[in-house]
């Protein structure tokens, strides 16, 4: 998956810009293409705000329950951490 497109999804996601990024055809991405986004959000320090948007919309029927695991909200002290 191009930047871009990576870039896009994960602001679509998070509900930021969703009038101005085109809505993505969410049932046809792949493991992979969830697995980037996902990674993308931990990497950016964003990965719990995606949990909540996943939660509370109906985006989390189309992310296969093992890319979701990945952003679990687990107290670890500080900040939150990620399942392995």
């Amino acid at each position: 998956m191009d930047s871009k497109t990576k870039n896009d999804l994960l602001l679509y996601c998070l509900g930021i810009g969703t009038d101005i990024i085109e809505p993505p055809k969410l049932e046809n991405l792949s493991t992979d293409d969830w697995a980037e986004i996902i990674q993308h959000s931990i990497n950016h320090g964003v990965s719990p705000l995606l949990y909540h948007r996943f939660r509370i919309t109906s985006m989390s029927a189309h992310v296969p329950d093992g890319e979701i695991r990945k952003i679990v909200y687990i107290p670890s002290g500080e900040e939150y951490a990620t399942i392995p």
